[in-house]
């Protein structure tokens, strides 16, 4: 399989080609497998990686830079939920926006920015990475645990996400801004979605082949 160097993106009509950011952030959570499988994602999307927790993950085998977290960023949207994983949520949104905010600056307009779970194993036979423009979200179509495609309409997978850096600007701003329009009990893919509709993000999806490791 060939390797790609670099990644094509479309900004008013014009089309660049540049590397990508990946973003790791929270708890360290992967083994031997998913670490091998996404040394060769990263290799294949040509990334340069970012790991953002409390501490340092010892036994992450990927090349990174790292970036310290405070543990709980606080008056985020995560304080007035009452969902059953309402503190996962808030812990792992703190490491998202404060890993974001710290590298925002040194990334270029024309970067793509990848979030990442650690503890996955992802497939590359056959994946095409899709051409994305501004103004757009790009998720698997099919989280690990679910056998179908999830409904576009009222959920959004969380587990990979990508986007360009305008788009990725408004995504890990989401403990700040959104907007509850959903029953304080929902989930954070139910978030998600209403997140997107209310910052005139399109959903997109594409196909990939992916696991919990």
């Amino acid at each position: 399989m060939d390797l790609c160097k670099c990644y094509k993106i479309v900004m008013n009509n014009c089309i660049f080609t540049t590397s990508m950011i990946v973003i790791f952030a929270g708890q360290e959570r992967g083994n031997v497998e998913s670490y091998e499988s996404l040394n060769k994602f990263i290799q294949f999307i040509n990334g340069k990686v970012y790991v953002g927790s409390t501490n340092e993950w010892n036994g992450f085998n990927v090349k990174h830079e790292y970036i310290q977290t405070k543990p709980l960023l606080y008056n985020t949207i995560f304080d007035e939920s009452r969902h059953d994983h309402f503190m996962n949520y808030k812990h792992q949104w703190s490491a998202l926006n404060q890993t974001y905010q710290a590298i925002k600056d040194t990334i270029e307009a024309n970067e793509i920015i990848v979030k990442l779970r650690n503890d996955i194993i992802i497939g590359l036979d056959g994946f095409e990475l899709p051409e994305m423009n501004d103004g757009e979200i790009w998720v698997p179509e099919k989280e690990f645990h679910e056998d179908k495609p999830f409904d576009t309409s009222v959920v959004c997978n969380d587990q990979i996400v990508m986007g360009t850096k305008s788009a990725m600007n408004i995504y890990f701003d989401l403990p700040f801004k959104y907007d509850w329009m959903t029953p304080k009990d929902s989930s954070i893919e139910t978030i998600l979605r209403m997140y997107l509709l209310q910052n005139d993000l399109e959903l997109k999806t594409f196909k990939l082949n992916y696991k919990r490791g």
